[in-house]
């Protein structure tokens, strides 16, 4: 439904703002300090895809909050067990084969100098 969804911008805003706060909770929620539980990273990575998939990239603060706090954080975690980054790798690279997904973070937070440089962290 989310093609549908992006045809009411009201109703995406609302709507979408929620489903990346619940992904973002969802993501960050600790288990004995190794991160999220794998049942529940997999299927936060799966919905974070499956948005870019159907709504693009949103150039949100929530959108923004996604890639710095579910990626980002995960990526640069010290702690994070082999599989659990191997599984954030896999996502990772399944989504940057969305079309036109590196050029879309780019002008949305990349070219914004009150963003920050998303795809250019992620790339590091």
């Amino acid at each position: 439904a989310g093609t549908k969804l992006a045809d009411v911008p009201t109703l995406l805003s609302l709507i979408s703002d929620e489903l990346l706060f619940g992904l973002i909770v969802n993501g960050e929620a600790a288990k004995d300090g190794a991160g999220p539980a794998h049942g529940i990273l997999s299927l936060a990575l799966s919905c974070c895809l499956q948005t870019c998939v159907a709504l693009g990239v949103l150039g949100t603060a929530r959108g923004e909050a996604m890639w710095q706090r579910l990626y980002l954080k995960l990526l640069g975690s010290t702690n994070l067990p082999s599989d659990k980054l191997e599984m954030l790798l896999e996502h990772l690279l399944q989504v940057f084969h969305v079309p036109n997904l590196p050029q879309s973070l780019f002008v949305q937070f990349d070219c914004d100098a009150y963003r920050s440089d998303v795809l250019a962290d992620v790339a590091s």
